[in-house]
């Protein structure tokens, strides 16, 4: 079966996904966070409006789960590393969270494939 080039490994691509998955937790985190920390007790648990879901999910669609899920993962690792909130963390719960915030989509568009 031959692979289309998006689903091919490029640096391209790689850094869209990491610039793009960095600019929205940044968002997230320093503007909509603030504001409903106004409205909601808890914002380290809770956010109305997570944009990097989406971006996990568009990384998906476009490069399919299998290559989407390296992206995410390494997105992931870098953007928590580069936005300092490692020390926070014991590094169990640092792994857990990696690999179930840059797994849970592409898991589910491989349950998807099978409805």
């Amino acid at each position: 079966m031959v692979q289309s080039d998006s689903q091919q490994f490029s640096f391209y691509n790689f850094t869209i996904v990491l610039v793009s998955y960095l600019a929205s937790y940044l968002l997230v985190a320093k503007v909509l966070s603030p504001i409903q920390s106004q409205y909601i007790l808890n914002t380290d648990l809770v956010s109305l409006l997570f944009l990097p879901h989406g971006v996990r999910v568009l990384t998906c669609v476009l490069y399919g789960p299998r290559l989407g899920a390296f992206y995410l993962f390494a997105a992931e690792i870098l953007t928590v590393f580069w936005a300092g909130n490692l020390a926070d963390y014991d590094p169990l719960t640092l792994t857990i969270l990696f690999t179930v915030g840059a797994l849970s989509v592409p898991i589910a568009f491989v349950f998807l494939e099978f409805i």
